[in-house]
């Protein structure tokens, strides 16, 4: 009977293990599929970071406008090295102005901004895309990015 019992369990064990092996294939596949057809993920992690100054923001909300924007740029700039992303330079001369733009954005996904806040980021290209940007040309985007009351900053609009 124990016989029986070990033997199940290699049995299963060795299953398991031939399970495991498969679907690291399926994810190491998807992989190639996502790079293939969407673009390698976005290269950050030699990028210099810098929050700049600002008088009507506190370094935690220029940080987390940052991180907003990082976040953003990670799920939709494939095949581009980040080398640049600042915020809070200045505080805007027409900050109300620009806050109704926002807002008028916004107003269509149901959303009031309180404040908005601009980001600058710049990349490289590592692919020629396809729509006028070429391998190891660096454009620099700007993003506004902004949030309702209390809330979490989001990436509104952006363009370069």
């Amino acid at each position: 009977m124990a016989k029986c019992t070990f033997v199940r369990a290699v049995r299963t064990g060795s299953l398991t293990i031939i399970i495991c092996f498969l679907a690291v294939l399926l994810v190491l596949a998807g992989v190639g599929l996502y790079t293939e057809y969407c673009g390698s993920p976005l290269d950050w992690k030699d990028a210099q970071l810098s929050l700049g100054e600002s008088e009507r923001f506190t370094e935690q909300e220029r940080a987390e406008a940052l991180s907003a924007t990082l976040e953003y740029m990670m799920d939709n700039f494939t095949d581009c090295k980040l080398l640049k992303l600042s915020c809070g330079k200045y505080d805007h001369p027409k900050y109300d102005e620009e806050l109704e733009y926002v807002n008028d954005l916004g107003s269509h996904h149901g959303k009031h901004y309180t404040k908005w806040i601009r980001t600058w980021g710049t990349v490289e290209h590592l692919k020629d895309n396809g729509a006028g940007r070429r391998k190891g040309e660096q454009w620099e985007y700007y993003f506004y990015v902004a949030s309702e009351q209390d809330g979490k900053w989001e990436v509104v609009t952006f363009g370069y």
